[in-house]
């Protein structure tokens, strides 16, 4: 039931207007982001969860993508780092080769593909500044971490 609940909010968030920007999520201990960081741009496809989510249907070409990577332990400040948009539709397709994997067995066992065209940014927006917003604070990105994607709603994007 929850998930049907959740379903139905991410659907009217798209539907009613309020949809803001999806949110992908990079962990620096799988991907070396640190590359796409300096290169100021990250095109291509991203892996999704495997298990193929009600979210992954949602998901259309031209919507607004924002990437955050986490931290733990990384050169790389966990915050907001690339924003963009979708380049198509959600496909699934054996591994698609990428030079930033750090952990080939990872990527292998991706399926699920999102094309993007991202922009990174020189600096992070830092996980501790959108904890401390307090709009941001009650987003899905703060509240649900293991939501993936998750979303940001049109007022929490322009917070």
């Amino acid at each position: 039931m929850a998930k049907t609940a959740a379903a139905t909010v991410v659907q009217q968030a798209i539907e009613n207007g309020t949809f803001g920007s999806w949110v992908f999520r990079c962990s620096p201990r799988f991907y070396n982001i640190q590359r796409d960081i300096d290169a100021g741009t990250l095109i291509g496809s991203w892996s999704m969860p495997n298990r193929g989510s009600y979210r992954l249907k949602l998901m259309e070409e031209g919507q607004p993508v924002l990437l955050l990577v986490g931290g733990g332990n990384s050169d790389v400040a966990a915050g907001f780092w690339g924003e963009g948009s979708l380049d198509g539709e959600v496909f699934t397709e054996a591994f698609i080769p990428n030079a930033g994997w750090k952990d080939q067995e990872r990527a292998t066992s991706r399926e699920w593909w999102a094309p993007l065209s991202l922009t990174m940014r020189k600096t992070a927006i830092k996980w501790d500044t959108i904890k401390a917003d307090p709009v941001l604070a009650a987003s899905e990105v703060v509240r649900s971490p293991m939501t993936v994607p998750s979303l940001l709603t049109q007022d929490e994007l322009a917070a």
